[in-house]
Parts: structure tokens; sequence; C-alpha cells
């Protein structure tokens, strides 16, 4: 798992059982000195950007979409033409 999903694994399980908004998941990540470089913003499902525009990027996504009040966050970490996810509910996986 790379750094940037550990940090973004750090905030969630400091979080658990905490609801957050699109607004505190942008702003730790906007202010953390390890995902500041990298991070593109926080998405609903049907609002994706294309990451492959980017040489290294980190988002995050809500399962829900942009008219809904928000499900689940998953983190992707995009580089070297791999996409790596987290998602708190599951084990890390590679795709």
């Amino acid at each position: 798992m790379t750094t940037i999903l550990r940090n973004l694994d750090t905030l969630v399980s400091s979080r658990l059982g905490v609801s957050m908004s699109s607004i505190e998941v942008s702003s730790y990540l906007c202010f953390c000195s390890v995902t500041r470089p990298v991070f593109k913003g926080v998405y609903a499902a049907d609002c994706i950007p294309d990451l492959r525009k980017y040489d290294r990027a980190a988002i995050v996504v809500n399962t829900d979409v942009s008219t809904g009040p928000g499900v689940h966050w998953l983190a992707f970490f995009y580089e070297n033409g791999k996409l790596e996810f987290f998602d708190s509910f599951v084990v890390h996986h590679m795709i």
C-alpha cells in the first residue's frame, strides 16, 4: 500500500463510526503534507474525473451520486498507469 493510501487509512481509522462530509475529507487531504501534492479532490460516483491526465493523483469518491446524501467513501491513488484503491470496509486491492 502506498504512503498516500496509508495516510488515508489513518484518517479513516481515526474517524471510525463518525460520518465525514466532503469538506472535512478535502480539508484533511489538502493540508496533509503527504497527500497535498497529489490530491485532486472529492467527487460523487457520477462525477469522477479521468486520472490518466495526471502523472500521480489521489482522489476520494463517495459511492453515492451527486444528487444523493452520500453513502460511503473510497480512496483512489493513480500512478504509473496503475490505480490502487482503499475501502475501509474491505481488504486492499490493486487494479
